[in-house]
């Protein structure tokens, strides 16, 4: 497997070896999750049931699919030329040009949703009649979420240009604006979403912390519901770390 006569060192022959296993395995995650996000979304549709929570599901299944998919032709274009540590010229045009752009939208999306459905549910809590009144606010809440996620993205499509056979950095990656572009883009799609779900969460655990010692005063167990709730908080604030980090 080593060819040091030819001057492959140890270091670059295993630097290979592991992108070949990464690109393997991540083709098969991704094959799977696709498949599995859209066995979800074929029994969410076929569901009679319409409410905001069946609207959160769907939208979660199609961003998640749609971020696979984009995932999936990055590494299959690497593996497709020998798994090269090294991507292709074609690989840094989808990379640059198609990747990160639409996957990093996904991204804020996945996390702005989460945000939307954390303020529901807090919201239900607070002023329930609000929301039994306006059904449609999950629905207008994500198209807004969505519109503002790909605006914010467009500038992506500014930073690389193509010269001949290369990539090259545009006047705007090398300007300031590039670097105050990226300030507001950690605030906006980092900072916002994780502060927001830790403050919607942490005020929704205040809630069902006060609920249950209200219940115990009556000599009532809570019940698997009310569990279930504290447990997806704290889910959603893990989540929430872990969409910052697929960030690029």
């Amino acid at each position: 497997m080593y060819k040091h006569l030819e001057g492959v060192t140890i270091l670059e022959d295993s630097g290979a070896y592991a992108e070949n296993i990464s690109s393997i395995l991540t083709i098969i995650i991704c094959t799977v999750g696709i498949a599995l996000n859209a066995l979800n979304l074929v029994i969410a549709t076929r569901r009679p049931s319409k409410g905001s929570l069946h609207v959160y599901l769907i939208t979660l299944s199609i961003v998640d699919g749609l971020y696979l998919i984009c995932v999936l032709p990055s590494r299959a274009f690497r593996c497709g030329n020998g798994c090269q540590t090294r991507p292709t010229f074609s690989a840094q045009i989808y990379e640059k040009f198609v990747y990160l752009p639409i996957a990093n939208t996904l991204v804020v999306i996945d996390a702005y949703v989460t945000c939307i459905w954390a303020i529901h549910r807090l919201t239900y809590i607070h002023k329930p009649r609000i929301i039994t009144n306006h059904s449609s606010i999950p629905v207008k809440a994500i198209a807004l979420a969505t519109i503002f996620s790909a605006a914010v993205h467009v500038p992506y499509f500014l930073k690389w240009e193509v010269n001949g056979n290369h990539l090259e950095r545009t006047q705007f990656t090398l300007s300031n604006s590039d670097l105050y572009y990226t300030t507001f883009l950690m605030v906006v799609t980092r900072a916002l979403p994780i502060l927001t779900l830790f403050i919607t969460n942490i005020l929704l655990l205040s809630n069902i912390k006060q609920a249950l010692r209200r219940r115990k005063q009556l000599t009532f167990q809570p019940s698997a519901q009310v569990r279930g709730q504290e447990i997806l908080a704290c889910v959603e604030i893990y989540a929430a770390l872990y969409n910052n980090s697929k960030m690029r």
